[in-house]
């Protein structure tokens, strides 16, 4: 394990506080890294639970990137932290459960970090009633293994990716693309906006679509191929960027 040194300095800079972070050699000034010749500390913590009726999963993560795949035994969910950065401030893990309600978080107490981090959650191949996930500032997958009737997504600033089976899909991002690929296993509904970046939804078993695709600045193509027996509904917005369902 690399330990880490780091200092915290605010300094006035006209009407402004800027926050600089000296940690093993890199400098971060509100965020942004000035300076890098340090070596980083390594993450890596795994925590998992048995829960006899898993039903809806909530995940929020303040640091890494998660990956969500339906790849455990039944009833039990499992969270890996891993990776490589320099943070101001401690990460916790944790998973807690309330009747078939399980919550991963993954907490900051700082305000700043440089490198890579990843959470991995591995749940059991089932079909949830809900699940969401909540992440600031990294890219969230969810693999084709996940099913659940409604999927939430809410990401600051990071890509979306989406594979998984679902009733109703609910993404709200301010910036990052956004892509989605599913084989409609019932009649689905989607409720997508980005505020910038482009949207791309695929799917098959789809007869009739009448999703609504729209962007202030950028191109629409709603063009899906229609085959199959199920039906596809709902909108997809961008505000800057573009939109393309097929």
């Amino acid at each position: 394990m690399i330990n880490i040194k780091q200092s915290i300095m605010s300094v006035g800079f006209g009407n402004k506080t800027l926050q600089q972070i000296n940690c093993n050699g890199v400098t971060i000034i509100n965020g942004r890294v000035i300076g890098n010749n340090s070596d980083y500390k390594e993450f890596d913590e795994t925590k998992q639970l048995k829960v006899a009726d898993m039903k809806r999963i909530t995940i929020n993560s303040e640091l890494a990137e998660v990956k969500l795949t339906g790849n455990c035994d039944s009833g039990e969910i499992i969270a890996d932290f891993h990776g490589n950065a320099c943070i101001d401030g401690k990460a916790n893990l944790s998973i807690t459960s309330d009747g078939g309600q399980v919550k991963v978080d993954l907490t900051h107490s700082g305000t700043s970090m440089v490198g890579e981090l990843f959470l991995d959650v591995g749940v059991p191949q089932s079909v949830f009633e809900s699940i969401t996930v909540n992440s600031k500032n990294n890219n969230i997958y969810v693999y084709e293994t996940i099913s659940a009737n409604n999927i939430i997504i809410n990401g600051k600033n990071g890509d979306i990716d989406v594979r998984g089976t679902f009733k109703k899909l609910t993404i709200d991002s301010k910036n990052g693309n956004i892509d989605v690929s599913t084989k409609a296993v019932s009649d689905i509904e989607f409720d997508v906006i980005t505020k910038n970046g482009n949207v791309d939804i695929s799917f098959s078993n789809i007869v009739k679509s009448t999703i609504s695709a729209d962007t202030k600045n950028g191109n629409v193509k709603n063009n899906p191929d229609m085959y199959g027996k199920y039906t596809a509904s709902g909108s997809v917005t961008s505000k800057n960027g573009n939109v393309r369902i097929s």
